[in-house]
């Protein structure tokens, strides 16, 4: 059996230290969810409006969640942050490598007749 091993492509080499494709999309992931708290964080409002009270509601329903998991209140506050920063971390990083697959396929396949013949049976396949 041939053992497969997937390498990740190295982009770049800055003082001997190997940029990699995954390596700058994890930095672009970090770069979209600091922007996005950073743009929250300034429209925060005393009074809540739709899209800021359906975040607070989305919050409160993990907090109690987590909170049946980890016994009380004061303890999935204590955690709520790391889960969450983790959690929304790999959630961003597969919508980017979903939605940049997508990209790639379309320009692809709009360069080339042969790309929908080549590519079809490894998609069927995963």
């Amino acid at each position: 059996m041939i053992p497969i091993s997937i390498k990740a492509e190295i982009i770049a080499d800055i003082a001997d230290f190997p940029i990699t494709n995954t390596l700058l999309a994890s930095w672009l992931a970090m770069l979209v969810l600091i922007a996005v708290a950073f743009i929250f964080s300034k429209t925060l409002k005393e009074i809540p409006g739709k899209f800021q009270n359906a975040v607070e509601t989305v919050v409160e329903a993990v907090l109690d969640f987590m909170s049946t998991i980890a016994g009380n209140r004061e303890t999935a506050i204590k955690f709520f942050p790391i889960v969450a920063t983790i959690f929304l971390f790999v959630l961003i990083a597969n919508w980017m490598g979903i939605l940049v697959l997508s990209v790639y396929f379309k320009i692809a396949a709009a360069k080339s007749n042969l790309f929908p013949c080549s590519v079809q049976p490894t998609l069927i396949w995963q």
